[in-house]
């Protein structure tokens, strides 16, 4: 008896009870509110402040990443009929580019030079090994070349936005192996995205202008910060936002989702950035204390618009066709990565999250009539159970991994 009470006064079980009760309070809110005449922006913005503190409140006391809560608060309100307005959809915007931008802040470019090979091995096989069978199971359904690879590539893909987010929560994203398994998603990720441009998007002059600007811009923004004197704290984070911001009008007026470039922009300030420590500390604060809780908020919101009964039959087609040939191929690479007494298979499970490029393939292949509405829908089912098994597995297993990859390299060096 003793012992409950002391449970009960312990920081971690006020957290979780705080963090249920908010949860409990934005569903009820969802229920009760969408129907009541409230501001149509203020009112689904509110729901998702409450989820993203909901959601902090949750991950601190069960020690878990806050985007695994993020999504799934956020598709059980969108279930009860509460979607993203506009603010909210930009900020989600926002969120997802200033995720990628910090993601590639935080890359190690030497790192990534000297495992480059590793890298691309691991990305392209976690992509190749769920896009083939994903396509040979649609083809068998009956659906078009085109549908199918599509359709293959919005679960083929891996969530950068999600892992980093999983590596950052673990404080992994410093160690070689999490610097080597972001690199691998984001190879996935780039290959779905150059696959799904290729399929959706017609050639022509503005995407020229996008693959010239991805090529020059960079190099060119890394050499200017190397030059640039040190300026103020503040001043520096203003100078990162309007980049951002930059990145992410360009790439709408070309007509393309901003992920990508902003990774890149953010890979190339990389080595200048690792020496403004202060400066990346209060910019990192506000993504993720801010705009990366939104982005999964939203997200959440989003795949719930899918009519369960109606796309569920093809959801659990893709979900077995995708899900295990996915881990499968991740550990075959992990294993040329990690040789002998790797727990490759759990560390293969993160590559499975999969949210950003999922859910614009999805609602891109909807809206342009490319996708039939239940095939979309799928998509975006499979998006979140897959991520949501992932996220939950994978903390203990990059940690794990993480030691074993350093008794690796001790071993081999003495």
């Amino acid at each position: 008896m003793h012992g409950f009470f002391a449970a009960l006064t312990s920081a971690r079980l006020w957290l979780l009870v705080a963090g249920l009760l908010l949860a409990t309070v934005a569903i009820i809110g969802a229920l009760l509110g969408k129907d009541t005449g409230l501001h149509p922006e203020i009112f689904p913005f509110s729901l998702a402040a409450a989820v993203v503190l909901s959601a902090a409140f949750l991950a601190e006391a069960l020690d878990a990443a806050p985007a695994l809560f993020e999504i799934s608060l956020g598709f059980i309100i969108g279930l009860m009929g509460v979607h993203g307005a506009t603010a909210l959809d930009t900020l989600a915007l926002l969120g997802s580019s200033a995720v990628m931008f910090f993601a590639g802040l935080e890359m190690d470019p030497g790192l990534i030079a000297r495992t480059i090979t590793r890298s691309l091995t691991v990305g392209l096989l976690s992509f190749a090994g769920p896009f083939v069978v994903s396509t040979l199971f649609l083809r068998f359904l009956g659906y078009s070349l085109r549908v199918a690879l599509l359709a293959a590539t919005g679960v083929s893909t891996t969530s950068v936005a999600v892992v980093y987010a999983i590596l950052h929560a673990t404080r992994q994203v410093q160690t070689e192996l999490g610097q080597i398994l972001l690199a691998s998603t984001m190879v996935a990720d780039v290959v779905s995205i150059v696959v799904f441009t290729a399929l959706v998007l017609h050639p022509g002059k503005l995407l020229v202008v996008y693959i010239v600007a991805l090529v020059l811009v960079p190099p060119l923004l890394g050499s200017l910060s190397r030059r640039a004197p040190r300026l103020g704290h503040e001043t520096e984070i203003r100078i990162m936002l309007a980049l951002l911001l930059s990145v992410i009008l360009f790439s709408e007026a070309v007509g393309i989702h901003a992920v990508l470039f902003s990774f890149i922009v953010g890979l190339a300030l990389a080595e200048t950035a690792s020496r403004r420590t202060e400066a990346m500390d209060k910019i990192g604060a506000v993504i993720f204390g801010f705009l990366a809780p939104i982005f999964f908020v939203t997200a959440g919101m989003d795949v719930a618009v899918a009519e369960l009964s109606r796309c569920w039959p093809i959801a659990l087609v893709l979900l077995i066709a995708s899900y295990p040939s996915k881990i499968l191929a991740t550990y075959v690479g992990l294993r040329l990565l990690i040789p002998a007494k790797s727990l490759g298979i759990k560390a293969a499970n993160l590559f499975a999250a999969r949210l950003t490029m999922s859910s614009i393939i999805a609602f891109t292949g909807l809206k342009s009539g490319t996708l039939p509405a239940e095939l979309a829908e799928a998509i975006l089912l499979t998006a979140i159970v897959a991520t949501l098994l992932a996220g939950s597995t994978s903390r203990v297993a990059v940690e794990e991994e993480e030691a074993y990859f350093s008794a690796e390299i001790i071993g081999h060096h003495s």
